[in-house]
């Protein structure tokens, strides 16, 4: 019975560690790869100790309590728990953890309480059954197990690095940067060269530290300058390494070449050599760059691998600036250069102008600019001026001192619109260089006037107008413009005539017109692409029609309701004209046989259109000239329905209509308000105005009249008034009526006061003797009778 009662009891054992390795490989698969943290309840470390203590050791005190652990550092298995401070047994504690699959196995032993211990399980993204076991021995005796806790982990895996950065290079090393997620105690870094077999940097370069503020600084050294090398970055704990990060790295150059020295072959071809680099490296080529600092002309080669080339400079007697730049092809086939080595090689002799041009040109001047040789001090200059046959003729010389590096000089009295030929040479001492030619021509001028302009009537309306081309073009004569003036209907219009036309026809269209015509020659200026313009020459001339010429009537003196006419006597050698008739507005029609007329009746600022007509008689008269007439402003009329139908305590409100007749713009409204003391007015362009300086109990009158402006001149029509007594508020009807009840009792109460007083007078001899003695009184005595009646009263 005891065997099966010890059996039962260990199969149960081994049930309940089942169902809690469940539990906890369950639990342990869900965490964080990196800082989850498990905890195992205390309740489940006393069932585990009851289960696991042998019979002999069943007082085993508790090892483990609120035991903990998680992966740090994607491999690391970090645990933690409290044992009790009571504890006086010595105890050890072993932790076994078994990778699954493989059944590879690491195991640590320490002694209680240590309470905290890291283990590398030293492989990533791997699964581990684990245990933590207790155990103790009496005087040497084989140990006895006491609590024991089994759990599961997951291990991760140490993050590459982040946020690679280059923080310094030179010509033999490279300084990196980066950020870690979790702590490290190593990391590997390896360079590997691209392109140049013979000078490689062998195997990896190990780093160990800490971290600070989670970022790793590491140098490499040893390299080759002006190298290009694939680095390779990884982040490592123990012995296990993440997954690295690569980056591209470039050496610096050690620096300019050295050892340079420079001769010349026939005065002209530089000759250059220079010193090899040291070590197991070297240039892939060089450019060679020789500027002329006076003209800004470069000259270029690109040397191969050897140090030493030729370059040609060409002209003689000059000073150069050169360089020299190595450079090497990277991986890609992409060029990098080095330091570049700067340096001045010369010439000797001197040379021509360089770069002569002409800077500014007007029609009578040439401005010319050209770069001297500074070993000249002195330049000449000479022009030309060259004909249309092409003899040079009126030659011009110049001279100046050469003090600055450029030299700027204005060539004046020239002839517009000419060719020069200029021959300018720099000189020192009693030698000229060789001269330098420009061929420039001056700029256009304007032309003279254009001469013999006059007009031919053609047809009534079609003209011809006829002129000769200018004395004097100073230029080629792009063109002429042409404006022809209808000075009684006052358009203008303008004409574009090519510059070899001298005549052009024109339809006029309109019968009987005054036109003048003005007429300019033009030259386009090269310097600013703008016209210049002749002055204008000018013909007037009259257009025909049928019938007798029509008058030309003007305005003498406008009113509001006048106008008076006058005209001149057309003159016409086809008709024998008597007498005119003036129409308005083509309705009213007045003859005459006087150039002047006095209109009458007219309304008020309107216009009116006026035509006079010549005849010959009664019945045959021509076409009109017409005439538009604005007759003045007037007065208007007197502002309809004025009324003050709101008021406040200290406002009016007066409100009107506009006037019937307006005879102008209407410009505003005058608005006044009197009383026997004070006098206001206003203007207004609204049909209302509210005066807000009332006071109360006052009569006032309200007046308003409307006016028209024009040309500083202002009149105004009568006024509309009316007289408002002010009351201090507009009485409601409610109190009204108590106002009404109050004022009749009121009555009713003095007219029985007054009866009784009658009655009492009469019947009371008192009374009567009173009042008789105070008349008395009062004869003789008034001013003392007054003082007495009011006391009376």
């Amino acid at each position: 019975a005891l065997q099966t009662g010890g059996a039962v009891r260990m199969a149960y054992r081994w049930c309940l560690i089942q169902l809690v390795l469940l539990f906890v490989i369950a639990a342990g698969n869900s965490h964080d790869n990196e800082t989850t943290t498990h905890t195992i309840s205390t309740g489940h470390a006393e069932a585990l100790e009851e289960i696991k203590t042998d019979p002999p050791f069943e007082k085993v005190p508790e090892i483990f309590r609120d035991f903990k652990y998680n992966v740090i550092k994607g491999i690391v298995l970090d645990l933690k728990w409290d044992a009790p401070d009571d504890l006086t047994t010595v105890y050890s504690y072993t932790l076994i953890c078994k990778q699954d699959g493989t059944g590879q196995q690491h195991e640590f032993k320490g002694e209680a309480p240590a309470r905290h211990i890291t283990l590398s399980l030293q492989q990533p993204l791997a699964t581990f059954e684990c245990s933590i076991t207790a155990s103790t021995s009496k005087d040497g005796d084989v140990p006895i197990n006491g609590s024991s806790i089994p759990f599961a982990v997951t291990t991760g895996e140490i993050n590459p690095p982040n946020d690679v950065k280059l923080l310094e290079s030179t010509s033999t090393s490279l300084t990196y940067s980066w950020s870690t997620v979790t702590p490290l105690n190593s990391w590997k870094v390896s360079a590997e060269p691209l392109g140049n077999d013979n000078c490689d940097l062998n195997g990896d370069t190990n780093g160990h530290g800490e971290t600070k503020n989670m970022t790793v600084v590491h140098n490499i050294t040893d390299l080759t300058p002006g190298s290009e090398y694939n680095v390779s970055i990884r982040n490592c704990f123990d012995s296990f390494c993440g997954l690295p990060a690569f980056i591209t790295g470039v050496t610096d150059f050690p620096g300019p070449v050295t050892g340079l020295k420079t001769s010349f072959v026939n005065g002209t071809v530089l000759n250059a050599s220079w010193d090899t680099p040291e070590g197991c490296w070297g240039y892939d080529g060089y450019t060679v760059i020789c500027r002329d600092p006076n003209t800004g002309q470069k000259l270029s080669l690109t040397a191969g691998s050897e140090p030493h080339f030729l370059l040609p400079l060409r002209k003689p007697k000059e000073k150069f600036e050169c360089s020299i730049q190595p450079f090497v092809l990277n991986s890609a086939g992409q060029r990098r250069n080095a330091a570049t080595l700067e340096f001045q090689v010369s010439t000797e002799g001197l040379y021509p102008p360089k770069d002569v041009e002409i800077i500014e040109y007007t029609d009578t001047s040439l401005t010319l600019e050209w770069y001297v040789d500074r070993d000249s001090t002195t330049w000449k200059l000479t022009a030309d001026r060259i004909s249309p046959s092409g003899i040079e003729h009126d030659v011009t010389q110049d001279s100046g001192k050469s003090g600055a590096e450029t030299i700027t000089h204005k060539v004046t009295s020239l002839v517009p619109w000419t060719r020069y030929n200029f021959s300018i040479v720099n000189c020192r001492d009693n030698y000229c260089s060789e001269p330098v030619g420009l061929i420039a021509a001056t700029d256009v001028a304007a032309p003279s006037k254009p001469g013999s302009f006059h007009c031919v009537v053609e047809n009534d309306v079609n003209v011809q107008l006829t002129w000769e081309k200018p004395e004097k073009p100073n230029g080629p004569v792009e063109g002429y413009s042409l404006r022809v003036h209808n000075l009684d209907t006052e358009e203008t219009r303008s004409y574009s005539v090519p510059g070899n036309t001298t005549s052009i026809i024109l339809n006029l269209t309109h019968e009987f017109n005054r036109f003048t015509a003005y007429l300019k020659a033009y030259n386009v200026a090269q310097r600013n692409e703008e016209n210049v313009y002749s002055p204008e020459s000018e013909v007037s001339f009259e257009t025909l029609g049928q019938g007798p010429m029509p008058s030309r009537p003007k305005a003498v003196n406008v009113t509001d309701h006048g106008a008076k006419l006058y005209w001149e006597w057309p003159q016409d050698p086809r008709h024998h004209i008597t007498r005119f008739t003036v129409t308005v507005d083509g309705q009213q029609t007045v003859q005459t046989t006087e150039p002047q007329l006095t209109l009458e009746k007219l309304a008020a600022w309107k216009p009116y259109k006026i035509g006079v007509a010549s005849c010959v008689n009664e019945t045959y008269c021509g076409q009109e000239g017409t005439l538009l007439v604005h007759t003045d402003i007037g007065a208007p009329s007197e502002p309809l329905n004025l009324t003050v139908d709101s008021w406040g305590t200290h406002w009016i409100l007066a409100r009107w209509e506009e006037p019937n007749v307006l005879n102008g713009p209407l410009s505003g409204y005058n608005v006044s308000f009197r009383d026997d003391a004070m006098h206001f007015e206003a203007t207004t362009t609204q049909l209302s105005y509210n005066y807000t300086g009332a006071v109360p109990g006052t009569v006032y009158e309200v007046a308003v009249y409307a006016f028209n402006e024009a040309k500083g001149v202002t009149k105004h029509g009568p006024a509309a008034s009316l007289f408002i007594s002010r009351r201090d508020e507009p009485l409601s009807m409610a109190s009204l009526t108590t106002t009404r009840i109050l004022l009749a009792s009121l009555g009713a109460v003095t007219l029985g006061l007054v009866v009784v007083c009658v009655v009492l007078h009469r019947k009371c001899p008192v009374t009567s003797t009173f009042y008789s003695t105070v008349i008395e009184h009062e004869r003789e005595h008034p001013r003392e009778g007054r003082r007495n009646k009011l006391a009376h009263t």
